[in-house]
C-alpha cells in the first residue's frame, strides 16, 4: 500500500485495486468499520477509472513516441508521405505519460504506471469472474503494422487493419466498452494520418455521440473527442468553425476542468492559432493576451511557454493593427 500511496507502483490488476479500496472504506474516522461488499454501489466510480485506465493504457502501446511533457492531448498519427512535418498541435498527454497523481481524480488525465511487479503475479481467489476477464483480457496490438501501411503509403491496407481492431475489440467486449471506442478513436486518427481529414472529422462525430450517451457530455474523454473534431475540420479547411467549436469547448473545460488546467490552456491556445489560420488576429490576439495573464501566474513570466505565447501575441497584435490599418485605409478609399 505504501509503495502505491507513493506512486512506485500502481494496482495490477482489478481485483488488486478493488481489494485496495474496500481495505480504505473500512476504516471511518480512525475506527474499524464492515469493508463494503463487492457489490457495494461505492465500488462502481472505481471500476468505471479502471476501464478508463485500461482504456488509456491499450492508447499508450499504439503510440509510437511520447508528446511534450507539457501537452495535453494524444498525438495523433502525422500525414504520411514525403516532406510530411511534425504535427504543430501538441495534443493530450493522457495516454502516453505515467501519472503519479490519484487514480481517483476524474479529471486527471494521466495514467498510473503499467505494472509488473509482485502484484501481477497475485490472483484474489475470491474475484467476480467478470472482474477478473475485463482486468486481464487484452487483443493483439496491430499499431505498428497500421503505422508502417500508412508510412510506406498503402493507405488502403492501414485502414483495414484499423477497422479489423475495431472490430475485433467490439466482439471482445461490447460496441460501447472504452476499449472498443479506444480503436474506434485511433480508425479517425488513422485516416487523419493519411491525409483525410475530412473523413477523421466524420469519424470523431460518431464516436462523439456514443461517448456522450456513455460517458456524459463532461467526462475528459468525451471533451477530448469534442478537441479532436475541431482540430481535424481546421485541418480540413474550416478554420473559422474549428475555432468557434474550440471556443464552445474552453467554456466546457474551464467549468468542469478548472481555468488553470492543462487541457483547458492547450484549448484557449488552440483557439488563438485557429482564429489567426481564419485571418481573426484581433480575435487571436485576444485569447492570446487572457491566456498569457494565467501563464504568467502559474508558470512564471520566464517560463518557456509563458515566453512562445507572449511573442504570439505581440506577433497577432502587429498583424492586427496591420489589418486595421489597411481596412480603414480601403475605406476612405471606397
Amino acid at each position: 500500500m505504501s509503495e502505491i500511496f507513493t506512486g512506485r507502483r500502481g494496482p495490477a490488476s482489478l481485483d488488486r485495486l478493488l481489494w485496495l479500496v474496500r481495505t480504505l472504506l473500512s476504516y471511518d474516522d480512525g475506527e474499524e468499520v464492515d469493508p463494503p461488499e463487492r457489490r457495494d454501489p461505492r465500488l462502481q466510480p472505481w471500476r468505471e477509472h479502471w476501464n478508463t485506465l485500461e482504456a488509456l493504457r491499450a492508447a499508450a502501446r499504439r503510440r509510437p513516441a511520447l508528446p511534450p511533457a507539457d501537452t495535453p492531448e494524444p498525438q495523433a498519427p502525422q500525414p504520411a508521405g514525403t516532406g510530411a512535418t511534425a504535427d504543430p498541435i501538441a495534443l493530450y498527454a493522457a495516454a502516453e505519460a505515467p501519472a503519479r497523481g490519484s487514480i481517483g481524480n476524474d479529471h486527471d488525465d494521466r495514467v498510473l504506471p503499467h505494472v509488473t511487479g509482485d502484484f501481477a503475479e497475485e490472483r484474489d481467489t475470491g474475484a467476480d469472474p467478470d472482474d477478473r476477464k475485463a482486468a486481464v483480457h487484452s487483443l493483439p496490438d496491430h499499431s505498428e503494422s497500421i503505422m508502417a501501411a500508412a508510412d510506406r503509403g498503402d493507405h488502403q491496407k492501414a485502414l483495414e487493419l484499423a477497422a479489423a481492431a475495431v472490430e475485433e475489440a467490439t466482439d471482445h467486449f461490447g460496441p460501447e466498452d472504452p476499449r472498443a471506442l479506444t480503436e474506434r478513436e485511433y480508425l479517425a486518427h488513422t485516416k487523419r494520418r493519411i491525409g483525410d481529414a475530412v473523413g477523421a472529422a466524420a469519424e470523431m462525430d460518431e464516436l462523439l455521440a456514443v461517448r456522450r450517451r456513455v460517458l456524459g457530455p463532461e467526462h475528459p474523454d468525451t471533451l477530448r473527442t469534442r478537441y479532436f473534431i475541431a482540430v481535424y475540420r481546421g485541418e480540413a479547411g474550416d478554420a473559422t468553425g474549428a475555432a468557434a467549436e474550440l471556443a464552445a469547448l474552453l467554456s466546457v473545460r474551464r467549468e468542469v476542468l478548472g481555468p488553470e488546467h492543462t487541457d483547458t490552456l492547450r484549448t484557449w491556445e488552440e483557439i488563438a492559432a485557429w482564429r489567426g489560420k481564419a485571418g481573426d488576429f484581433a480575435g487571436a490576439a485576444a485569447a492570446l493576451s487572457e491566456l498569457v495573464h494565467i501563464l504568467e501566474r502559474r508558470m512564471g513570466p520566464q517560463a518557456d511557454r509563458t515566453v512562445k505565447v507572449r511573442r504570439e501575441l505581440a506577433r497577432c497584435s502587429k498583424l492586427a493593427k496591420r489589418h486595421a490599418f489597411v481596412d480603414r485605409l480601403l475605406n476612405k478609399i471606397t
